[in-house]
């Protein structure tokens, strides 16, 4: 393995754990909330509008910040490809360059 191949896979490695932990703190934060709401039902009095109007708020305030995290997150890993590849056409690169060296001489 040469210094560009280790540097490929100490990136890889890191992109892979910052994935992880990603979809930890995702699946606790939901899990979490889900547990504050089926808590807020059971406080809830069903027959007062106030209490309608102040989930509904919720509902939709956390539905926006949801699909605002996973449209970062989809941006985030189209940038992640997108320096996978630049590595990966640079290293083409590189091999190319050492192996037209080589042949010259």
């Amino acid at each position: 393995m040469n210094a560009l191949d280790n540097v490929r896979e100490a990136a890889l490695n890191k992109i892979d754990e910052a994935e992880k932990n990603f979809k930890r703190w995702l699946i606790g934060a939901g899990f979490f909330e889900g547990l504050l709401l089926v808590a807020y039902f059971f406080c809830m009095n069903i027959h007062n509008r106030l209490h309608w109007l102040i989930l509904i708020a919720a509902l939709l305030t956390y539905g926006t910040l949801c699909f605002v995290l996973f449209s970062l997150k989809s941006y985030i890993n189209l940038c992640n490809i997108r320096i996978l590849k630049a590595i990966q056409a640079q290293s083409n690169i590189l091999i190319q360059g050492s192996s037209d060296d080589s042949a010259s001489k």
